[in-house]
């Protein structure tokens, strides 16, 4: 099953190929292979109005449909994954709690900063977890409100977030989620440098000792008896899928062009076979990942939680894949140059290597039920 984007929906992916060709590529080139922060091009993208984009219109937002969401971030991640993830995880995992489960007054007020880029948030819960309770972070009550202790690792946009969107376990065992300051007392950020790849994720670990808050910064005034995180996990692992769909991308055409460019022999490398089939077969490995992350965006929108979770897992499996593989063969088509910052080879496959390790779960997306009596080895 192949889905087709509308008249609508295309004129805002182009729109948004364009602004990530014009704008992102020369603010990511120069950059180059320093841990600079995204700072200056989350704003750009906030300007356009990406940053909480799948926000409904009644709560201010673009109210852009789940295609056009995945298809723009494949659009940014052709330039550059480590913004890709960050708009995708803005989306796929913030957005959507705050949209389907803040009960907070605040709730507005949080959108709204969302969509403008005034609040930058850091997403603290341990990646695509299901299985509650979560030990990472705890919660206690006190006579002014709630007492958090904990650490997570490995925190995207935690070094610079504004907020902090915080899962902790309550006594009973139950999952609450609260919202904070960064720089609250109590609150410790550390800073992690030397990443392999996608650098521009500004990752820290964050460590909450202590933290006092108010009963007001809880988003639900219940605990949830079931893990609420579970649609969230999915659709965040489909915008990741859509991620490394466009890093995959990417590579395929940096290896295409430098093999029209590169002449062996008195030809360019491009006609000769086994080059010819390390193109042919990235492009497969594309083109079938492409079908699952249809499929997968095909129940966002759904009430099929089953159906949205199996088809989120395999779309993330296959896509990121996608993404290694294309790396790689992308790098032997370049030869020695490959393995040199000469040419971006280099870095789309070290970013895909760093999208499968940071989140690739390997205890549920090896093997995922397909249909009643089978399933499928990823």
């Amino acid at each position: 099953m192949r889905y087709t984007l509308t008249e609508d929906q295309s004129l805002m992916v182009d729109q948004v190929n364009e602004f990530a060709k014009g704008h992102l590529g020369p603010l990511v080139d120069g950059w180059k292979q320093q841990e600079e922060t995204a700072h200056e091009g989350l704003q750009a993208i906030a300007e356009q109005g990406l940053l909480g984009c799948c926000i409904p219109e009644a709560d201010g937002g673009a109210g852009l449909d789940p295609f056009t969401l995945c298809h723009s971030i494949r659009a940014i991640a052709r330039v550059d994954a480590s913004l890709a993830t960050l708009v995708a995880l803005t989306n796929g995992l913030v957005a959507e709690y705050l949209i389907h489960f803040d009960k907070s007054p605040q709730r507005s007020a949080r959108l709204e900063a969302l969509i403008t880029g005034e609040s930058s948030v850091a997403w603290l819960a341990p990646t695509y977890s299901t299985k509650p309770p979560f030990p990472n972070v705890t919660a206690e009550p006190i006579e002014s409100g709630w007492k958090l202790n904990g650490e997570v690792q490995f925190v995207s946009q935690g070094a610079t977030a504004h907020n902090l969107l915080a899962f902790a376990t309550t006594p009973d065992g139950h999952l609450q989620a609260f919202w904070m300051k960064a720089t609250a007392p109590g609150v410790e950020r550390q800073i992690v440098r030397g990443k392999l790849g996608l650098r521009h994720t500004e990752l820290a670990h964050i460590r909450l000792h202590g933290l006092e808050l108010p009963t007001s910064a809880m988003l639900h005034p219940d605990s949830f008896a079931d893990d609420p995180l579970k649609r969230v996990w999915c659709t965040g692992r489909t915008a990741l899928a859509a991620v490394c769909l466009g890093n995959a991308e990417a590579s395929l055409r940096e290896a295409t062009q430098y093999a029209q460019q590169r002449k062996q022999f008195g030809k360019p490398i491009a006609a000769f076979q086994a080059i010819q089939w390390k193109v042919a077969n990235a492009g497969m490995a594309i083109e079938t990942a492409k079908l699952f992350v249809d499929r997968a965006v095909s129940y966002w929108d759904g009430e099929d939680l089953t159906e949205l979770e199996r088809w989120s897992h395999m779309a993330f499996s296959r896509a990121s894949q996608a993404a290694v593989h294309t790396g790689a063969e992308a790098i032997q088509i370049h030869g020695g140059y490959g393995f040199t910052q000469e040419y971006p080879v280099e870095k789309l496959y070290r970013d895909a290597q760093t999208l499968r390790a940071r989140w690739h779960n390997e205890g549920e997306a090896q093997t995922v039920a397909a249909e009643p009596g089978w399933h499928l080895s990823l």
